[in-house]
């Protein structure tokens, strides 16, 4: 899948996600995620990346929590 994005002319766009994934992007900055997509897909698998700045309200954050997720740091 991957390759076959890669080789597409289309501009690709990646939404980076507001907060991190448990077991899965603990820890990692919005950079570092981007970094491991590219390095899982062995090419540019995008062009563009969309990252929110505006501060996690604290009721969101306070239910994330509750999965021991938090907001990406960029």
């Amino acid at each position: 899948m991957p390759q076959a994005i890669c080789k597409s002319n289309a501009v690709r766009v990646y939404i980076c996600n507001l907060m991190t994934q448990p077991n899965e992007s603990t820890g990692l900055t919005a950079s570092q995620h981007i970094e491991a997509i590219f390095d899982h897909a062995k090419c540019k698998v995008f062009d563009f990346v969309m990252l929110n700045y505006a501060p996690v309200p604290n009721e969101l954050r306070a239910r994330y929590a509750e999965d021991n997720a938090e907001p990406l740091h960029t």
